[in-house]
């Protein structure tokens, strides 16, 4: 398990090691979550933090605030948004599921997938794709960051590095096919990466997509070969 936070806040967050493809994993995080909820609950305290609620504690607001205060929330919710269109799902939700739903380790990386020639130790660009955690560091505009030039330039998600990371790894779920990689849409993706490494400096995960871009292009160029331009 793994510890950090912020101490002078006495907050902390904890990750437990976790391995969401697996089933029986998934199982052990929703049982873990009711267990800390219920500590937090019985010592006055709050389960919403820097973080707020979101999907992830959705499901758990109800027992948070008790069942007037949350059909209040509902009422409100109703008010101005009564066809559910801002965030559906987030904070007001009825669906007890709502925190394992859509989880992107459904996919399993394919390890078959990312074998080859280039020199990458065992494992090591399964952990680099893990690392995303998507939490959009990368489509910041402030100016005491640099990540990234290409986003600020272009504005669009795909060349974020979060937008990479989701599209190779739907590539590395077998979610797309040789013909998608080989397309010219997949190329000026790859394109959208100028190798200036600010993402290995300023993203809180370190998430580096030059390093993970050179495997496609390999593949393709050992299927398809390459030929010069005329």
């Amino acid at each position: 398990m793994a510890l950090y936070g912020h101490a002078g806040d006495g907050e902390l967050h904890v990750r437990p090691y976790l391995d969401l493809h697996d089933a029986v994993d998934v199982q052990k995080m929703l049982s873990i979550a009711n267990d800390v909820f219920s500590l937090a609950w019985s010592l006055g305290g709050t389960i919403s933090g820097e973080h707020a609620d979101g999907l992830v504690r959705a499901a758990f607001i109800k027992n948070q605030y008790g069942e007037d205060v949350y059909n209040l929330l509902k009422e409100i919710k109703t008010i101005f948004d009564p066809d559910n269109l801002m965030n559906p799902g987030k904070i007001i939700s009825d669906d007890p599921d709502v925190m394992t739903n859509n989880l992107r380790a459904v996919h399993e990386i394919d390890a078959a997938g990312l074998q080859g020639d280039l020199l990458f130790e065992k494992d090591e660009l399964r952990e680099e794709l893990e690392k995303c955690n998507g939490c959009g560091l990368c489509l910041s505009n402030t100016k005491d960051l640099r990540l990234c030039p290409v986003y600020r330039a272009v504005g669009d998600e795909l060349s974020s590095s979060r937008g990479k990371a989701n599209v190779l790894r739907f590539w590395t779920t077998g979610q797309m096919k040789d013909k998608d990689i080989e397309s010219p849409q997949f190329k000026k993706f790859l394109d959208l990466c100028v190798n200036c490494k600010a993402c290995s400096v300023e993203c809180p995960a370190e998430w580096m997509f030059p390093s993970l871009s050179v495997r496609p292009e390999r593949n393709t160029l050992k299927r398809k070969g390459s030929r010069l331009p005329n």
